[in-house]
């Protein structure tokens, strides 16, 4: 696990050039329009305990808050084709994992039958 800057510097060298260039203080015109034309949106936080929080948006917000923002940046492509995020050899057989509504159940405590995929999608797709 790396709990620090020294654990992260031992995995990765000290950013430079480019790197620290592309970081803003602000978003600019194209950080605004990639999160507009994006379908999904990840913003992270960090609260008044220190800790990151991290929020996802698949549709238009139903609350707009105004923040402050410390730090901007397009991220460097490397990281995504690595992962092979797309890369179909990467991906694993849905099978590997109990259904959601299973994990769900266990998680809660839940007892009685598992709500299946196709149940969950019907009961989502009216508040998409």
């Amino acid at each position: 696990m790396i709990d620090g800057v020294e654990a992260l510097r031992g995995l990765y060298a000290e950013p430079k050039g480019r790197s620290l260039k592309k970081q803003l203080d602000r978003l600019d015109a194209h950080c605004m329009r990639f999160i507009s034309l994006s379908p999904f949106v990840v913003v992270a936080t960090t609260g008044a305990d220190g800790l990151a929080h991290f929020a996802g948006a698949a549709r238009a917000p139903k609350l707009a808050l105004e923040v402050a923002v410390e730090e901007a940046y397009l991220h460097c492509a490397k990281a995504l084709m690595r992962s092979k995020l797309w890369a179909s050899e990467s991906r694993n057989e849905r099978s590997v994992l109990p259904t959601m509504g299973q994990m769900l159940n266990d998680q809660t405590g839940t007892a009685g039958p598992a709500e299946t995929q196709e149940q969950m999608v019907a009961r989502y797709l009216p508040a998409l």
